[in-house]
């Protein structure tokens, strides 16, 4: 006979051991699975790392670049600035440039296993002063993992990051005075001085400069700001948007006041572009087919090198242009134009454009647009505000002398401090502005360098206000009966973008800049009050410029990707 108990044992113990073996089977299966899943999560990683590193390759490889063409760019002599982009059309698989060579990195270790190589594909030229880069990076990894990256990176000139401010000095910077306000960034390429208080709407950068000796200081009686809501309620029309536009308004205005201001002290030089060979700014006036008409009559189309208002060739003020402009005839340009002498200029203006003058530019008396931009504080419809502000009148005046504000006839506003030693200090300048004058000693041989005295005789000739032949001074005009025929009045308000190599200065009354002023050396006395209000659409990242360009005093930018994509390696 059997024994029931160890019969049921033996079914017990017999059924432990299947579901032991199922247990040892899952763990096997789990312990196989995290194995396989360990291994993918590493693949993935790696895969993803190397993708990561590829792109920053990329982007040092991007940067790099641009910082050997810059100086290359930066190195004279140069025949126009437009012409040095053919260092890009000098180009391999892995070299860029035929002086201060960019060398890529062909196989390259960039540590923890990984190698790098950056390959050029392509360089194509889409217009004067740009260039399009097509460039790749391979990364490689320790395991083999190798990713491959695409940019097609844009190199350029455009309008300089100095237009970012209301007021900015390639020198020392000064503020002198309670009554002055600007809506507006502030910068100087070298130390600022503050006297009583004024009021700036905007951050105040000043930078430390070896050539000028600064340490970036901001120093004197301290500045002021407005609160946002002041701001808003006092600081008119035409000064920019605030950000952001309306307490409703949940975007951004970029560039636009947002009541909090920043000093700072000790920043970096920033580059302002030196209006030298007028070689691209002819090119850039012809191809854009600039002009510009008082009334009907057509007074400049792209280059004026004409007689000047004496009406004969070969005399003092050839390639001089006045125009003066009234609200039925007013001065209405078109694009960028270039002027071989000066250009005094007075009245109603209409259009975009920049006016290039060789020599000096004159502002005789208001000057004012005839469709001007504004921006209501708070703005509810800021797109529609862009819409309208992108097609208002917008002026730009670039001198390769000086901008002399009011009446220069008149001793009062060249016989002054700001024009002369020892406030402005000797400098040194470009040999494209020896031949009108900035050469003092008149002898190349030991370089380029101006006194800084504004009242000197600049070695050229006027027809003074008898017709007759003069010495002419750096700040005089080169006919002062065409001057004086457009009845010089005090100046109130200017609306436009002040741009000079040398000297904006003169005497003016209580005034307001609707635009902003960027010179070397700024020497304005003005009566009461004195106001900038930055344009906004000047601004680099404002929405209200990106649809305009006037064509201002262009530098190299930044290099900006148009186009990315993986491709296989």
């Amino acid at each position: 006979m059997t024994n029931p108990a160890a019969n049921q044992r033996g079914v017990i113990l017999f059924s432990v051991l299947i579901l032991a073996s199922v247990l040892m089977l899952l763990v096997g299966a789990m312990l196989i699975s995290g194995q396989t899943a360990m291994k993918s999560m590493r693949s993935w990683h790696s895969y993803d790392a190397t993708l990561f590193k590829a792109q920053s390759v990329m982007g040092k490889a991007k940067y790099d670049i641009y910082n050997t063409f810059r100086t290359y760019y930066t190195t004279p002599p140069a025949a126009n600035l437009a012409a040095k982009f053919a260092w890009f059309d000098n180009w391999s698989a892995h070299t860029l440039g035929n002086t201060s060579v960019y060398r890529a990195p062909n196989g390259a270790d960039i540590g923890d296993g990984y190698v790098a190589t950056v390959t050029i594909d392509s360089v194509q030229t889409t217009g004067r002063g740009v260039r399009m880069v097509g460039l790749k990076a391979r990364v490689t990894a320790a395991d083999g993992t190798t990713r491959t990256v695409y940019e097609l990176v844009r190199y350029r000139l455009a309008p300089s990051d100095v237009f970012d401010y209301a007021y900015f000095i390639n020198n020392f910077g000064w503020l002198y005075g309670a009554p002055i306000a600007i809506n507006g960034n502030v910068r100087a390429n070298g130390n600022i001085e503050t006297q009583d208080k004024p009021t700036v709407n905007g951050d105040v950068t000043a930078a430390v400069n070896p050539v000028l000796g600064t340490a970036g200081d901001v120093y004197g009686g301290g500045w002021r700001n407005d609160s946002l809501s002041t701001y808003r309620s006092s600081s008119g029309s035409s000064s920019r948007p605030t950000d952001p536009p309306a307490a409703t308004w949940e975007g951004t205005w970029k560039m636009g006041y947002s009541g909090s201001v920043v000093e700072r002290e000790k920043h970096t030089v920033l580059d302002m572009p030196y209006i030298a060979a007028l070689d691209d700014y002819e090119y850039l006036a012809t191809e854009m087919d600039g002009q510009i008409k008082v009334g009907n009559t057509v007074v400049v189309d792209n280059i004026y090198d004409g007689a000047g208002p004496d009406g004969k060739s070969g005399t003092a003020d050839d390639g001089m242009v006045v125009l003066v402009g009234t609200s039925s005839k007013p001065i209405t340009i078109s694009g960028p134009v270039v002027v071989h002498g000066d250009v005094v200029i007075k009245g109603v203006v209409t259009g975009q454009g920049t006016i290039y003058a060789k020599r000096n530019i004159h502002i005789a008396g208001n000057v004012t647009y005839k469709n001007a931009p504004s921006w209501t504080k708070p703005d509810t419809t800021p797109e529609k505000t862009v819409a309208t502000n992108t097609k208002r009148d917008m002026l730009g005046l670039a001198a390769k002398g000086n901008i002399i504000l009011g009446d220069y006839t008149q001793k009062e506003v060249w016989d002054s401090q700001y024009f002369q030693p020892d406030f402005v200090k000797p400098y040194n300048t470009d040999a494209t502005d020896a031949d009108i004058g900035y050469d003092s000693d008149n002898n190349s041989g030991n370089g380029y360098r101006f006194t800084g005295d504004y009242t000197a005789n600049d070695g050229g000739k006027k027809l003074n206000t008898s017709g007759k032949q003069t010495d002419r001074k750096y700040c005089d005009s080169s006919n002062d009966q065409a001057f004086k025929a457009a009845s010089p009045s005090t100046i109130t308000r200017i609306d436009g973008v002040l741009y000079t190599n040398h000297l904006c200065g003169g005497r003016t009354g209580a005034i307001v800049v609707n635009g902003a002023i960027i010179s070397r050396d700024e020497g304005i006395t003005y009566s009461n009050s004195f106001r900038i209000n930055w344009d906004i659409r000047l601004g680099s990242e404002s929405p209200d410029g990106m649809d305009i360009d006037i064509y201002l005093p262009r530098s190299l930018v930044r290099p900006l990707s148009l186009y990315w994509r993986e491709v296989r390696p």
